[in-house]
């Protein structure tokens, strides 16, 4: 049935073969319309590109950014400030600008379009979810909707765009193809300006989408970088968030498992008992706290969770509602709504918290964040319409900031893992279906290195051969490279000192020994050498009478044989332990003998082979280009040139430095 179906679908004029995609090694077909939007897009991008458009003089420009610094009673960054005052004086019809996670992109489009409405242009934003466009209007102060609510009125004539507009897309990598084409085409016809604004390494488009990356890569003479992290407080951990953005999957594990910021857990339910945990540590200690997955069934066993943590709490008072799907309502209750409301009386992913509860009228009454009162019928509570806000999807928290994040790890590839380490200023926590740390690091580094970042169909098709036949040639010569050791042996060094603190533990039945039999049976030997040593200090005193000393002597041959009894009790409990612990450091001596031998013929290796360390570097190089675009950027008008590194081999094989200052790969 699966055969006949596809044969059905692939058989229609709509469905094109393409001559080869990267990748893939099965014959690979596109729908015609999505081929037909990126050349639509492409077309209009490079018409814009040429045209001039909406622009403002040097000194108005600045006067916008002086005069929101001191609404903002602080500075702007070098890049904010220039990437605001080139958008407004650059004069050009497209502007593209992609921001880190935490760049301040918000704060950047307030100066925007502060200066193009003093100068008598009207500004306009629009972003596909109805969260990300209300974050444009709260933070930037532009007058926003979302992008289908734009289009209809822009077809209905309810809204007309012209050379005195400026249309502020936000949420780029977001936006499906076929809607940008849309805008692209209405913002082409008015002679309006278009500035898109995103980062395609996160969140991408639900439906086919790329052009942000297409965009970046055909025009880079249009591109606008906004490169500082501004959001967490440790720069450590920014820049782990920069390796986790640029595929550095290792280094970037490495940091967080160091840095505690990596829970293993035996099973789901033990990892969001933990999450759960913390997250209640949190809130008591007043931080602003979010629990964050991929996957729904996951997200509503962290909302069960936590609501049941928040009723045993007593955080959850008065009546109860059951709406229409189930849900029970209480005051106290995180909710959030999975759509919006009537007449835009909210907007999806609307965050707030149950105040009233009236189970006879089936109403609710809550309050947002920024203290906004909503009043929710039955028709607004159903399932598919409302839910408990404890935990939420790391799709609905793109935008979101928080002082500590709490992350199930379960699926969703790199750029989920970014959006979701990304959104907490103080601390990023992933907790991970794992035996132990090291299987936990393993596990992360193969969802992470999972990177799912939509690319145009005739980008992916133009290369795929000679990609192809430079990763052919990489594999030839990693096979021919001993393999790093280097985290094996660290890892075993530390099994090696485990080792011996649980040795001197047994010794004392503290540690791991704690509360075991082998504990009591230590206390039992200590009380026992305890009240022999006394009779024995008693029993040597040589001013006691006959009758005391044979009373002394009687109760030390007692405390002897106690004592006996004891050593040898002791000796059994302990024995066993000691033996095993003493064939597991044997083997792991061996071990390690080996894998010190395998890191010495390693460098030995690559010592004696230069050229082909050079020739690797140069392959990984090529890949790089041809698979994730240009390695090194073009440099940003107004920033310094800043390398982006992306997807390399490093992941997967690790360093292999030649000499000292010698190549990497």
């Amino acid at each position: 049935m699966l055969d006949k179906a596809v044969e059905t679908v692939l058989s229609q004029d709509d469905a094109v073969a393409l001559p080869a995609v990267v990748g893939c090694r099965e014959p690979v077909w596109a729908a015609r319309c999505v081929l037909a939007d990126e050349e639509r897009i492409a077309e209009l991008a490079a018409k814009l590109t040429c045209d001039e458009g909406p622009k403002v003089s040097d000194e108005l420009a600045l006067k916008a950014v002086a005069g929101l610094e001191e609404r903002l009673g602080g500075s702007l960054t070098d890049a904010q400030r220039q990437v605001a005052v080139g958008l407004l004086t650059s004069g050009h019809r497209l502007e593209v600008v992609v921001g880190v996670a935490g760049s301040g992109k918000t704060t950047t489009l307030a100066a925007v379009r502060a200066g193009f409405e003093t100068a008598g242009y009207g500004v306009v934003g629009t972003a596909t979810s109805g969260q990300a466009a209300k974050n444009l209007a709260d933070g930037a102060g532009i007058e926003s909707r979302t992008i289908a609510s734009l289009s209809w009125r822009l077809d209905h004539g309810s809204l007309a765009l012209s050379d005195r507009h400026v249309l502020i897309v936000d949420e780029g990598a977001m936006t499906a193809d076929v809607d940008l084409a849309r805008l692209l085409t209405a913002v082409e016809r008015a002679g309006a300006k278009l500035v898109l604004v995103g980062d395609d390494r996160q969140l991408g488009a639900i439906g086919p989408g790329g052009a942000l990356t297409a965009l970046v890569k055909r025009h880079p003479e249009r591109l606008w970088a906004l490169t500082d992290n501004l959001r967490q407080t440790n720069p450590a951990e920014g820049a782990t968030l920069a390796q986790l953005r640029d595929g550095s999957i290792v280094a970037a594990i490495s940091w967080y498992a160091r840095n505690g910021r990596v829970h293993p857990a035996a099973d789901r339910r033990h990892a969001v008992a933990g999450m759960i945990r913390a997250w209640a540590s949190d809130l008591d200690a007043g931080r602003d706290t979010l629990l964050l997955a991929y996957r729904r069934d996951n997200v509503e066993a962290l909302n069960q969770a936590a609501r049941e943590l928040f009723e045993r709490a007593g955080r959850l008072t008065g009546p109860e509602l059951t709406a229409p799907g189930g849900r029970r309502y209480r005051a106290g209750d995180r909710v959030i709504t999975f759509a919006p409301g009537p007449k835009g009386a909210w907007v999806t992913s609307q965050p707030a918290q149950v105040t009233v509860v009236n189970p006879e009228a089936q109403t609710i009454t809550v309050v947002t964040p920024d203290g906004r009162t909503l009043h929710l019928g039955a028709e607004d509570m159903g399932a598919e319409r409302l839910g408990y806000g404890y935990a939420i999807t790391c799709h609905r928290a793109q935008g979101a900031t928080v002082d500590v994040a709490h992350v199930l790890n379960d699926g969703g590839g790199r750029e989920l893992a970014y959006v979701a380490m990304s959104r907490a200023r103080k601390a990023s926590h992933v907790y991970v279906t794992a035996s132990d740390l090291s299987d936990a690091s393993q596990r992360l580094a193969l969802s992470w290195d999972d990177e799912r970042r939509q690319q145009w169909v005739a980008d992916q098709a133009s290369a795929a051969e000679h990609l192809e036949a430079l990763r052919a040639e990489r594999r030839q010569l990693v096979a021919t490279i001993p393999p790093k050791v280097t985290e094996q042996l660290a890892q075993l060094r530390a099994q090696q000192a485990a080792l011996e603190r649980d040795l001197s533990d047994l010794r004392t039945g503290t540690g791991r020994w704690a509360g075991t039999s082998v504990r009591a049976g230590y206390e039992d030997l200590q009380r026992a050498r305890s009240v022999h040593d006394q009779n024995l200090r008693r029993a040597e005193n040589p001013a006691q009478r006959i009758l005391a000393r044979r009373r002394n002597r009687q109760d030390l041959d007692t405390s002897a044989a106690v004592l006996d009894k004891a050593e040898n009790t002791w000796h059994q409990l302990t024995q066993p332990h000691a033996d095993h612990l003493a064939r597991e450091q044997s083997r792991l001596t061996g071990k390690a003998r080996e894998l010190e031998a395998a890191q010495q013929a390693r460098a030995g290796f690559i010592a004696t082979h230069p050229e082909l360390i050079d020739r690797m570097n140069q392959l990984n190089r090529a890949v790089d280009t041809q698979q994730a675009g240009e390695r090194h950027r073009p440099p940003v008008r107004g920033v310094p040139e800043r390398h982006i590194h992306l997807r390399s081999a490093t992941a997967v094989y690790g360093s292999l430095p030649a000499s000292p200052d010698g190549p990497e790969i």
